[in-house]
């Protein structure tokens, strides 16, 4: 399965489970949805995403700015950060590196309400895009664009039935 199939089907995954009603019962023979374990080790709760950037002070700022993200912890001498996101317990872990390219193959994304709102406000905030909002009817919206450095970044809005 390449990385847009699973992308795409994890985010249908979401709108699906999004577009259910409250009142909705699963059905108890239903595969139910579990979090990730091994019998080896156990996991504390927590995701870091990492990034990295060239100028550590521009990416605090821009990811606070634009994501709204605020800085958790910093390691300055070794050129590391953590921001806060939507997410409870994810973070994105800002590694400054000089000659930084833009991250290969993975792409933070960031669920949203309205994905209007989310567009005008890249474009108030001068914010490269990759293209318009891509929709896949009746499951989701996607709307790609870069921070600074060229890293892609991603919002989504699950189809909620409208």
């Amino acid at each position: 399965m390449n990385s847009l199939s699973f992308l795409t089907g994890s985010i249908v995954a979401v709108a699906v489970l999004s577009a259910m009603p409250q009142e909705t019962k699963i059905p108890p023979e239903a595969p139910k949805a579990s979090l990730a374990r091994v019998d080896a080790f156990d996991y504390d709760g927590s995701l870091i995403s990492t990034v990295s950037v060239k100028d550590m002070k521009a990416a605090k700022t821009w990811y606070g700015k634009v994501l709204g993200a605020q800085l958790f912890y910093e390691l300055e001498p070794q050129g590391w950060c953590e921001m806060t996101t939507s997410v409870p317990n994810a973070l994105i872990g800002l590694n400054a590196y000089p000659t930084a390219k833009p991250t290969k193959g993975s792409t933070l994304s960031f669920g949203v309400k309205d994905m209007a709102k989310a567009k005008a406000w890249l474009e108030k905030n001068e914010v490269r895009l990759e293209g318009d909002v891509v929709t896949i009817p009746k499951t989701v919206k996607l709307l790609y664009f870069f921070d600074p450095d060229g890293n892609k970044l991603m919002f989504y809005e699950p189809y909620m039935g409208e």
